[in-house]
C-alpha cells in the first residue's frame, strides 16, 4: 500500500506528459478542418456539376429580371413568393409565345422550303437552261459542258443528301435529349423562383466567403456587374438593330412581310452569330436559285442584293459592333470580348455568349489586384 501511492502518482505524471497532452491538438484541428473543407467543397461541385450550365442560366436570368420583380414587389405585390411567382409567368409568355409563333412559322417554312430544295435538286434538268434564247443562258452552255453540268448535278445532288442525314441525326438528338432538357428547365424555374425570394441573402453570404480585401471584393463585385449588364444591353440593343436593318432592306427590296421577318430576326438575335443568318440566307439563297432557273432578272437582283446585304451590313453589325458596345460598356478590348465570345460559345454553348466574356474580365480583374498589391509591397519594402 505504501509503494502503490507514488506509483500511481509516477503513472499519472507519465500519462499526463506523454500520452494525454502528446501535442499540439488545436494546431492540428485547423488543418483537419480545412482538409474536411476543401474535401465538401469537392464533392459539392461533383454533385452540383451537371447542373452547373443550368444554375449559371437561373442566375443570370434572375439578375436581367430582378429589377421587374423589385419594381413590382415594391408597388403593387408585397408578397415575395407571390411577385416571384407572377414574374416567372410573365417571362415563360414572354419567350414561349414569340417561340411557338417561331417555330410554327419555321416548321411551315421549313416543310415548304424543304421540298422545293429536295424537287429541285433531284430534278435532271437542273443545270439546263429552260430558256436557252437568253443571255444568261448562252453564256452558261457556252461556260460548262453537258460533262461538267452532270458533275455539278451530281455534287449538290449528294451535298444535299448528306445536309438532309445530318439535319436528321440533329433533329433525333434533339428528341433523345428532350426529357433531360425538360427537367433541366423545371430545375432552372425552381432556382429562379426562390432567387429572387433569397437572392439577396446569398449574394450576401457569397460576398463575406471571399476571402480578399473589402476594396479588392467591391472592384471585383462592380465588374461583374459592369460586364454582365453590357453584355446583356449589347446583345438586346444589337438584335434590335438588326431587325430594323433587315426590316428596312426587305421592304426596299419589296419582300413580302418585311416587318414580321425583321421582327423574326430581332427575335433570333439572341442566338450569336446564326440567329439572323437562319432568316436572310435561305430567303437570299431562294432568290437566287430561282432567278437563275427561270432566268429571272428580278428574282435573281433580290438574291445578290441580300446575300450581299447580309454579310455586309447584318453580319458586320454583330460581329464588328457589337464586340466594340460590349467592350466600351465593360472597359474592355473588343477583341478580349469577341475571344470571349467564340471561347465562351465552344466550350458551355448558348449561354457562354455571356459567360465568355464576364469570365475573362473577372480573370483580368484579378490580374490588375495583384498588381496592385504587388506595387503596395514593393513600396513598404523600399
Amino acid at each position: 500500500m505504501l509503494l502503490s501511492k507514488p506509483l500511481n502518482r509516477s503513472f499519472a505524471i507519465f500519462f499526463q506528459k506523454e500520452v494525454i497532452f502528446p501535442v499540439n491538438v488545436t494546431h492540428y484541428s485547423k488543418y483537419a478542418l480545412s482538409i474536411l473543407f476543401i474535401f465538401v467543397i469537392y464533392l459539392s461541385y461533383q454533385l452540383l456539376k451537371p447542373l452547373l450550365l443550368t444554375i449559371v442560366t437561373a442566375i443570370l436570368l434572375v439578375y436581367v429580371f430582378s429589377p421587374v420583380y423589385n419594381f413590382l414587389n415594391t408597388r403593387f405585390i408585397k408578397n415575395k413568393y407571390f411577385c416571384s411567382l407572377v414574374v416567372l409567368v410573365c417571362i415563360f409568355l414572354l419567350v414561349s409565345l414569340p417561340m411557338v409563333f417561331l417555330l410554327h412559322s419555321l416548321s411551315q417554312q421549313g416543310i415548304k422550303q424543304y421540298t422545293f430544295l429536295k424537287q429541285f435538286v433531284s430534278d435532271p434538268m437542273l443545270f439546263e437552261c429552260t430558256n436557252g434564247n437568253t443571255e444568261f443562258c448562252l453564256r452558261y452552255a457556252a461556260l460548262l459542258s453537258l460533262e461538267d453540268r452532270t458533275i455539278l448535278h451530281d455534287f449538290f445532288k449528294n451535298a444535299f443528301l448528306s445536309i438532309e442525314q445530318k439535319f436528321l441525326t440533329k433533329i433525333f438528338t434533339f428528341i433523345s435529349l428532350l426529357p433531360s432538357q425538360l427537367l433541366e428547365f423545371f430545375v432552372m424555374i425552381f432556382l429562379m423562383f426562390f432567387l429572387f425570394v433569397d437572392g439577396k441573402k446569398l449574394f450576401l453570404t457569397v460576398k463575406n466567403f471571399l476571402p480578399m480585401k473589402i476594396e479588392h471584393e467591391q472592384y471585383l463585385i462592380n465588374t461583374l456587374k459592369d460586364t454582365t449588364d453590357a453584355v446583356v444591353f449589347g446583345q438586346v440593343f444589337i438584335a434590335v438593330l438588326q431587325g430594323a436593318l433587315a426590316g428596312i432592306g426587305f421592304w426596299i427590296l419589296g419582300i413580302q412581310h418585311s416587318i414580321l421577318l425583321g421582327a423574326l430576326i430581332t427575335f433570333l438575335g439572341v442566338i450569336p452569330f446564326l440567329g439572323p443568318m437562319i432568316v436572310w440566307l435561305p430567303l437570299a439563297l431562294y432568290y437566287l436559285i430561282s432567278g437563275i432557273q427561270e432566268a429571272n432578272s428580278e428574282f435573281l437582283f433580290k438574291g445578290i442584293v441580300l446575300l450581299v446585304y447580309g454579310i455586309l451590313v447584318l453580319s458586320t453589325v454583330e460581329n464588328l459592333l457589337k464586340p466594340k458596345i460590349i467592350g466600351d460598356k465593360a472597359k474592355m478590348h473588343p477583341a478580349l470580348v469577341f475571344l470571349g465570345v467564340i471561347g465562351g460559345l465552344s466550350l458551355f454553348g448558348f449561354i457562354g455568349f455571356f459567360l465568355g466574356p464576364i469570365i475573362l474580365s473577372v480573370f483580368f480583374t484579378l490580374v490588375k489586384i495583384y498588381e496592385k498589391e504587388k506595387l503596395l509591397q514593393m513600396k513598404r519594402c523600399d
